[in-house]
């Protein structure tokens, strides 16, 4: 099992301070249409929904059209809340056990210490049939930084550090998912790459989306980026990858357990289309 993540306190850091959590636009677009047509693809009606995730605002307001939905907010600054949202960084989600139809965590599973304890409480939110959608980063994101992290390390101090932290393999979360009592589950990975110009231009990017807590934290004692190492790794980078950086983005579905047949068409065979549901 990979190690853990605070990543909210890192969220909850920005809140004081301030600071907005800002999502690429392109990102926000490609978390909006996934889920669409992911629910698009469930022959089931949602009456009370859970968001739980960072202030994604075209998503969460999607959510909201389709009926009532309880917001918990784990980043990002006041200012960026719409009327009923509630910020939230602690463990314990205060909700009540089997009180929704649909469960939707974004870009959260990865950043709380005990996923399995997060992921219980999910399972214990839904009502018998109920719907949990998550997304999250893989064990595949940031290969190409890892790697020439390595090379620096290796360049620099004749050994490795383990500079940044692994995040949970598709495999790994689908047992999660299991052992928390959901059914049907089904772990997708969708691989994105991103090109930057520098170093510096990947930070500031992790930065304003509050992503930055998965840097080791002795290492971030020590420094992560000293100069001599930074100019080493960027080189290595830049010269092997070309300034691309990988994501997997791993989509989770499960249901709980309950008396009605849970049926879900096969790509193709949905009545709508979805360019036609975006339009």
């Amino acid at each position: 099992m990979a190690p853990r993540v605070a990543l909210s306190l890192v969220r909850r850091q920005a809140n004081r301070q301030g600071r907005p959590i800002e999502y690429p636009a392109e990102f926000e677009d490609y978390f909006l249409e996934e889920l669409q047509a992911r629910l698009l693809l469930v022959k089931k009606p949602f009456s009370n929904i859970l968001y739980h995730g960072p202030p994604l605002k075209r998503v969460i307001q999607y959510l909201e059209g389709l009926y009532k939905v309880d917001v918990f907010v784990n980043g990002g600054h006041a200012s960026q809340f719409l009327s009923g949202w509630r910020a939230h960084y602690g463990e314990v989600l205060p909700i009540k056990q089997r009180n929704y139809d649909l469960v939707v965590s974004m870009m959260h599973m990865h950043a709380v210490p005990e996923p399995e304890v997060l992921m219980l409480q999910y399972h214990a939110a839904l009502k018998p049939d109920g719907l949990f959608l998550s997304v999250m980063p893989g064990d595949n994101t940031f290969n190409e930084i890892k790697d020439a992290a390595l090379l620096a390390d290796i360049a620099l101090f004749s050994g490795a550090k383990i500079r940044i932290i692994p995040f949970l393999s598709a495999v790994e979360i689908a047992q999660i998912m299991q052992q928390r009592g959901f059914i049907l589950p089904v772990v997708d990975i969708d691989r994105k790459k991103i090109n930057y110009l520098n170093l510096n231009s990947f930070w500031q990017d992790l930065k304003d989306m509050g992503e930055q807590g998965f840097l080791n934290k002795d290492i971030k004692k020590e420094g992560l980026l000293p100069d001599q190492f930074k100019k080493i790794m960027e080189r290595v980078w830049l010269e092997k990858y070309k300034g691309d950086v990988s994501v997997d983005i791993l989509w989770l579905q499960g249901w709980t357990p309950g008396n009605m047949p849970v049926k879900q068409l096969k790509p193709g065979q949905g009545e709508q289309s979805l360019k036609d549901f975006l339009k």
